[in-house]
């Protein structure tokens, strides 16, 4: 473990811009995915249609679970 303070001080120097950038990325994704969802399904019943489609689509349902609720938080979940 010699040396382990060095070469973490130079990976952090290294990837000092990069770093932050990959870290802020993934939670503006995740709210630009909320935002767009919410402009498009706009009403309850929208909502309740997107969710029955993705239950019923065994594909959708290995990549996005199971809806349970249909609301942007059951969407999200």
């Amino acid at each position: 473990m010699n040396g382990l303070g060095v070469l973490l001080k130079l990976i952090l120097r290294r990837e000092r811009l990069a770093l932050p950038l990959w870290l802020l990325s993934f939670p503006l994704v995740m709210v630009a995915n909320l935002m767009s969802t919410r402009k498009l399904y706009s009403a309850p019943e929208a909502l309740a249609a997107l969710a029955a489609q993705i239950n019923r689509s065994p594909a959708e349902v290995a990549l996005y679970g199971q809806v349970w609720t249909p609301t942007l938080a059951g969407l999200a979940e």
